[in-house]
């Protein structure tokens, strides 16, 4: 059976992750991760593989039974290796090879996934030692972990944990290296449990794709197969037809089903006494469980010896799904026509009269009329099987049966008034039908195999009705054709139960094409909602209602204000682009801004960002409603709330915290629109191969259902290989939002999408968060952080990020600044290059702001190759990694520019320097506060104030010796004489021009007074190297309050 029929798409691949996941919690012990490891890495272990081929190629049943054979297509999904937590993924793979074209939409709809990127144009030996270290780096915090390793001939699970060492990858791990903690080997550190069988156990589960499959895959093949066995049957003659024993009839249906089981045993399989295909004739189709037998013919199979068998029963079956068809053939109509002898026939007939028939007509028409009975009570008792186990209000499967058997019953005695009128007689009394009728369901999971129990996630597929929905303009010619067309198929249309609705009948408002969804039509008619559009769509909205009433400052009660949220993580821009769509739209709205940047938290609070931005953010909005509320009276514009959020946090988490702000403010307001900033160059991760392991979050900030609108900014700062990459996941993660695509940071078109008001709230996102997140708000959620739900997931602590703030006095050295946090704290980050393409030097015609930033640019092009290597930068990374600063974000003023103010943002791998366009021209004793703010992994915050004080033009660092007389040279001595050359001489002694002579006669070379004069000069000096040692010491200790943390 082909399985490519069916595409397999990144949703249905979520509901198997969790279903993975789940096997966490449900072990004993309870496991931190599951540890998937493909190919010659792990001996090509047949679970591991086979969870590969669950996850990504949508492989089901039992193609995951045997030995596991990746497709050389999809070859490369070997290297991936994988750790399932029971809120996080990590996965390490190859971002260009084949494999990224099944791997990427399949991961871009999985949540909270940490990515370990590599490409095929690396070296080998690089390649593998990626993958070690991303091996050691996903295994870091995890104790307990899963690895199916194999199981026995009786598909119990291997006990050596051992095993698991012999593999390539899981040797490594005893290297030393990486950012493994651990020393020794992988299971001295993590306790190891084989969960093979269960892992195989869960994939034998019927899913939402499986169930697929066998609607659209297996009952086409069986159909198939049937069709063929009737088609041979109708070439044959009627004598050959009854010359035949069971096992001839069926031979085809009964050698397929043979063929494709006969590697069952192989493979732990089951057949029961009722499964596989048969023929069986008239006495012998009471039991199903009876076998075709090739003694068993039509003259030798009826109620008597003598009497041939009536009617017949054939049984097909899939022997892959377990899918069944069984049909009821009657070989007599139940009527005998009377022979008509001609008596003046030259030659009479051989045929003789068949007496049998006369005796079954009877009977066998009865056997019709009550098979038709029961056709059409089987009809309805599997409608209503379906509507109970899909609706789930019953408590237990043998409760829907229970409904479904009485629904059937009373659809037979219905039928049987208006037509047969069999029942209620003497031969058949009124609770025969009660007595006889049997109905059971067998549960089976996606083997074919039987299940003792029903469990969750029962997929039932019932195809009865079709739907048509055709927006149209009222009057149009369009819809006069298609009402044309419409009526000429009524009659039809009746007979197959479809139902027409036109726009009268729907109740709903139309703007355009697109309907209205308020609150009265998704409350009139939801069932029609359901019907016409999908749960998993979300249709696009050209004509979003992007307008407010003028605010009625009487009445408060009837004041609802819209909340716009900007969301992004640092080095996105989320803040100035929500300030720019404020100040665009200022003439038709009040705005109110709110600031919630993450980064300003407290250390401790930044490891758990989901919690602490819950309460962070709905505490600001609570604030800014009541201030809202105090001062409704004075608005003359309609209000909203423009919330701007920057950090490592999930939408989910955002939506939740504003449903609590508006719970616990008095004055109302709704969610319009959540817009997910991002920037085209600060989407992976810093590294100089350039892997694109993007940012943590950063995917999980787009979340279909909770996203409205996506802006990507700085697209034409990448090649056009990146950012078509970047557009494909992020339509696989969100293919609902609205996107707009910025060459810079700033718009340059419309913005009516991003002034919607009502797009959260509308019926479509409804409809899709309640199917995809159910109780997602429930008070549960509200009342507590939705860190402890299963849709938002903390980052590790080994993983997260932590930011530092610092507040810096104004002055920096440009080129030492360029070198030490451009340069050396970010050594990825392009920043020259990408200038020039912005801002090329030789345009002519740039102007105001332009000018500035091209000078900017310029200057910061100075050669920094005069600096020799320096220790500043040593121990800013307290672990050692050269690769942990994320983003520099925030306002410097330089030294030759005391009056400019600078913003820079580095995200690693992208830096830009720009003027401030709100500070231009500003006194130097106006300035404003300055911050900077980093963030990243394992930063040393001490070493980061001391890398920034060395951005400043420091005094002499080593102060100035205090001289002696040890310490005049012979040079000296003889300068200091010649400064006193002049000097009257002391009594007894003269100069002949040579030398100094005494009265004794004695000669010298140096003035008689040089001592005196020395310790004048040594005084002298030392007293300038004292000031100069004084000043200096003032300005360092006065320096060290040039950078202050924030905390």
């Amino acid at each position: 059976m082909s399985w490519k029929k069916v595409e397999f798409k990144g949703s249905d691949s979520v509901d198997r992750l969790q279903r993975i996941q789940s096997l966490c919690s449900s072990s004993d012990p309870k496991l931190d991760g599951i540890l998937i490891i493909g190919g010659v890495d792990s001996f090509h272990s047949q679970a591991s593989q086979a969870a590969l081929k669950y996850l990504f190629l949508g492989n089901s049943g039992q193609e995951l039974l045997g030995e596991q054979v990746i497709q050389q297509e999809h070859e490369r999904l070997e290297d991936v290796v994988l750790l399932i937590c029971p809120q996080r993924v990590f996965i390490f793979y190859s971002s260009e090879s084949d494999a990224a074209v099944k791997i990427l939409p399949v991961i871009s709809n999985w949540r909270h996934v940490t990515e370990y990127v590599v490409h095929d144009g690396m070296e080998p030996d690089e390649l593998e030692e990626r993958k070690i270290s991303a091996f050691k780096s996903m295994m870091t915090g995890v104790k307990c972990v899963g690895v199916p390793f194999g199981t026995d001939q009786n598909g119990i699970n291997l006990q050596d944990t051992m095993l698991p060492e012999k593999w390539p990858l899981v040797q490594f791990y005893g290297l030393e290296g990486g950012e493994s903690s651990g020393k020794g080997f992988f299971t001295m550190n993590h306790r190891v449990v084989n969960i093979s069988q269960e892992m195989m156990q869960v994939m034998a589960r019927l899913d939402s794709f499986s169930a697929k499959r066998v609607v659209q895959e297996s009952q086409p093949f069986l159909a198939h197969h049937f069709d063929e066995f009737l088609m041979k049957l109708d070439h044959e003659s009627p004598d050959v037809r009854n010359a035949k024993s069971e096992s001839d009839l069926g031979e085809d249906l009964l050698s397929f089903y043979e063929f494709g089981t006969m590697q069952y045993s192989a493979r732990g399989l089951k057949t029961t006494p009722s499964r596989g295909s048969r023929v069986l004739y008239g006495v012998r189709t009471r039991s199903l469980t009876e076998k075709s037998s090739s003694k068993a013919f039509l003259e030798n199979s009826g109620v008597m010896e003598d009497i041939p068998a009536t009617h017949m029963v054939v049984q097909a079956e899939d022997p892959f799904t377990g899918v069944r068809f069984a049909r009821t053939y009657f070989l007599s109509s139940g009527k005998v026509c009377s022979r008509v002898v001609d008596e003046d026939a030259l030659v009479s007939s051989p045929a003789q009269s068949n007496s049998d028939a006369g005796k079954t007509a009877v009977d066998t028409k009865t056997m019709i009329e009550m098979y038709a009975l029961l056709l059409r009570g089987f009809k309805t008792g599997a409608a209503d099987l379906v509507r109970e186990c899909m609706d789930g209000k019953l408590a237990s499967l043998d409760r829907c049966l229970e409904s479904a058997r009485a629904e059937a019953i009373h659809a037979i005695v219905q039928t049987d008034k208006v037509e047969s009128q069999l029942l209620g007689s003497n031969k058949f009394p009124t609770k025969f039908i009660d007595d006889q009728l049997s109905l059971k369901a067998e549960i089976m999971d996606a083997r074919g195999q039987r299940v003792d129990s029903l469990t969750e996630g029962m997929y039932l597929y019932f195809l009865r009705f079709c739907y048509l929905y055709i927006p149209m303009q009222s009057g149009s010619r369009f819809q006069d054709e298609v009402f044309r067309a419409l009526e000429a198929w009524k009659v039809t249309a009746a007979a197959l139960n479809i139902s027409i609705y036109r726009t009268s009948d729907l109740s709903e408002q139309f703007e355009g094409d697109t309907p209205r969804d308020r609150d009265a039509f998704v409350g009139q008619d939801a069932r029609t909602v359901d019907n016409f559009f999908p749960r998993d769509f979300i249709p696009k909205d050209p004509n979003a209602v992007t307008t407010l009433s003028k605010p009625n400052t009487e009445d408060l009660s009837r004041l609802i204000v819209p909340v716009t949220v900007m969301l992004g993580i640092p080095g996105s821009g989320a803040q100035a682009l929500g300030q720019s769509v404020c100040q665009i739209s200022s003439a038709s709205f009040e705005w109110v801004t709110v600031n919630v940047d993450l980064r300003d938290l407290e250390l401790s609070k930044q490891q758990k960002m989901e919690a602490s931005g819950y309460f962070e953010i709905s505490d600001k909005l609570t604030r800014e409603l009541d201030q809202i509320k105090s001062t409704a009276k004075t608005l003359r514009l309609p209000p909203r709330i423009m919330m701007s959020i920057v950090g490592y946090v999930d939408p989910i988490t955002v939506v939740c915290a504003i449903r609590r702000a508006a719970g616990n403010s008095s004055l109302s307001s709704k969610i319009g629109a959540v817009i997910n900033c991002v920037s085209a160059t600060n989407v992976y991760l810093p590294d100089p191969l350039a892997t694109q392991a993007p940012f943590p979050k950063l995917f999980d900030q787009m979340t279909a259902g909770f996203v409205t609108h996506t802006v990507l900014t700085n697209s034409s700062d990448v090649s056009s290989a990146i950012l078509q990459r970047l557009r494909f996941h992020m339509d696989q993660v969100n293919p609902f939002a609205d996107v707009i695509v910025l060459s810079h940071d700033v718009f340059e078109g419309p913005l009516t999408p991003l002034l919607a008001v009502d797009r959260f709230e509308s019926a479509y996102y409804k409809q899709y968060r309640n199917s995809h997140f159910q109780d997602w708000d429930s008070p549960a959620s509200n009342s507590a952080a939705p860190m402890y739900t299963r849709y938002v997931a903390e980052l590790e602590p080994t993983h997260a990020p932590v930011s530092y703030r610092f507040e810096i006095a104004p002055g920096m050295d440009r080129s030492k600044f360029s070198y030490l946090i451009a340069k050396t704290l970010t050594p990825f980050a392009a920043m020259t290059k990408a200038m020039d393409r912005v801002y090329p030097m030789e345009n002519k015609s740039t102007k105001g702001i332009r000018i500035a930033q091209t000078i900017a640019a310029g200057k910061v092009r100075q050669d920094v190759q005069t600096f020799a290597a320096t220790p500043y930068a040593e121990g800013v990374f307290s672990n050692g990694q050269s690769r942990s600063c994320w983003c520099v974000e925030g306002q410097v003023v330089f030294k030759d520019e005391p009056g400019c103010v600078y913003e820079y943002r580095s995200s690693g791998t992208f830096a830009r320097l720009w003027v401030d366009a709100d500070h231009l021209s500003i006194k130097a004793g106006n300035l404003p506060s300055l911050e900077l703010k980093i963030t990243g992994q394992g930063l040393n915050a001490e070493k980061l104030r001391e890398l920034l004080l060395n951005c400043y033009a420091h005094a002499e660092a080593s102060p100035n010796q205090i001289r002696s007389k040890a310490s005049i040279s012979l040079d000296e001595k003889r300068e200091i004489q010649r400064q006193h050359a002049m000097d009257p001489l002391p009594e007894g002694y003269l100069f002949d021009g040579t030398n100094y002579v005494d009265f004794f006669g004695g000669r010298y070379e140096f003035h008689p007074c040089i001592a005196q004069f020395i310790d004048e000069y040594i005084t002298a000096a030392n007293d300038d190297r004292k000031a100069t040692n004084l000043k200096a010491s003032e300005e360092r200790e006065s320096q060290q309050s040039f950078v202050k943390q924030l905390v």
